[in-house]
């Protein structure tokens, strides 16, 4: 369509659309040690709204305060219908009452956050979904600006407490940077930025700089095999699937008292293999003393009896 920034992988925009990556998010704002209350930064794009949605409800959940800024231009298979972008989805779920969480604010998205390479058509139908939704517009001339501009936003909105989370969703330019600095990053969640030469340091490398953990979500059929939940399946998959609802964890209630057991026995065994071994012994030793050679007695007469 007019407003397709980028290519796109369609096996994974089906396997994002499972619900069960909802739980994956509250995993995954656990695993980075979360609290009611903390702040959480989303940066957004029209390419996954499926993982959108459920990055929103999975903190509503845990009752953080998700904080969303979207990129609405969306790759191939994303939300690229002009006439209902991410925007007009976020707005009909806030309007019904399942998620609370609005965008705060809203760029075209694409190469450097200004729809670069699409037609002016393009570019002036992402900005219409941007007005019709009442969201306000980050346009500046610059990409670092753009960047600077988010940054601001999250900070303002986050206070008190600060920014204590950063969640990517897509490939948008104002939060990873280029292709090439997003490929860097380890799918899923991070508690520490690693060192790079970066070629274009977006919103998640400043926020990684301060040492805040961050989400992030690319290479998505990476993820899901991670996880156990099906690459492109030919329907959405039911609530409950995959590895994270179960684990193979060991009882201690079972474990400790086997173990004691066991030791108990092996000790005992131990014990009793060294008396055999001693009684063994014993038994070998004791035929010895009694063939001790006796002496000649009639030796000894005979020696009495010769004259001195």
């Amino acid at each position: 369509t007019l407003t397709t920034t980028d290519r796109g992988v369609l096996d994974a925009k089906l396997t994002s659309v499972n619900p069960n990556f909802a739980a994956l998010f509250v995993e995954y704002y656990r695993d980075l040690g979360l609290q009611p209350g903390d702040p959480v930064a989303l940066a957004m794009t029209g390419s996954f709204p499926a993982l959108n949605i459920c990055a929103i409800v999975a903190a509503e959940e845990l009752s953080l305060l998700p904080l969303p800024i979207t990129s609405v231009g969306a790759s191939m298979w994303g939300a690229n219908d002009p006439a209902f972008s991410w925007l007009d989805m976020e707005r009909l779920l806030y309007d019904r009452g399942l998620i609370h969480a609005r965008s705060l604010a809203a760029s075209l998205g694409g190469s450097n956050d200004r729809g670069r390479g699409l037609s002016p058509k393009g570019r002036d139908l992402l900005q219409e979904a941007i007005t019709r939704n009442d969201v306000p517009l980050i346009s500046r001339s610059t990409l670092d600006e753009s960047i600077r501009e988010r940054i601001a936003i999250f900070d303002r909105e986050a206070e008190p407490r600060g920014v204590r989370a950063y969640v990517n969703i897509g490939g948008g330019s104002a939060s990873i940077g280029t292709s090439l600095d997003g490929g860097l990053l380890r799918s899923g969640p991070n508690l520490e930025l690693p060192e790079y030469n970066w070629t274009q340091r977006g919103a998640l490398q400043h926020y990684g700089k301060r040492r805040v953990p961050f989400i992030h979500m690319l290479q998505i059929e990476t993820i899901a095999q991670r996880h156990g939940f099906p690459i492109a399946p030919e329907v959405v998959p039911n609530v409950g699937e995959g590895n994270i609802f179960h684990r193979e964890v060991y009882d201690l209630r079972i474990v400790v008292p086997s173990l004691v057991t066991y030791l108990l026995l092996a000790i005992g065994m131990l014990r009793w293999r060294r008396l055999a071994i001693q009684r063994a012994r014993a038994r070998e030793d004791a035929p010895a003393i009694g063939l001790v050679a006796a002496p000649d007695l009639g030796a000894a007469s005979k020696q009495k009896g010769q004259p001195a």
